[in-house]
């Protein structure tokens, strides 16, 4: 894996590595494997048919993902979402979304 593109995607390596006991394999492994996790297919799901609730717990559950792997800017905009489903908003819900959805396939190209 290219780490200047990591980084220059918002995973920070460096970080994420030690986050993995410094095991260089274990943590290209596992972001790799974030991509083949139907979460966030299934939190756009959630948000377009208005099961929030659901997202909620989607979001949650990507928050923590992505804080393991230090996919800090996606991890930062995740929050704010969750946040925001937490306190049972939904306006500007589908441009955070969005705002998501090119986070998420930055961080893929660069891992994949």
């Amino acid at each position: 894996m290219d780490i200047t593109k990591l980084n220059g995607a918002g995973i920070s390596y460096d970080e994420g590595l030690r986050r993995f006991a410094n095991k260089p394999e274990l943590y290209q492994k596992y972001l790799v494997k974030f991509f083949d996790d139907p979460t966030f297919r299934d939190l756009g799901a959630c948000l377009v048919s208005g099961r929030y609730e659901e997202a909620f717990r989607c979001a949650h559950t990507l928050k923590g993902m992505t804080g393991n792997l230090s996919m800090t800017d996606f991890y930062c905009g995740i929050c704010k979402l969750v946040e925001v489903l937490r306190s049972r908003q939904t306006e500007g819900v589908d441009t955070m979304y969005r705002e998501l959805v090119a986070l998420y396939d930055r961080a893929k190209e660069a891992v994949l």
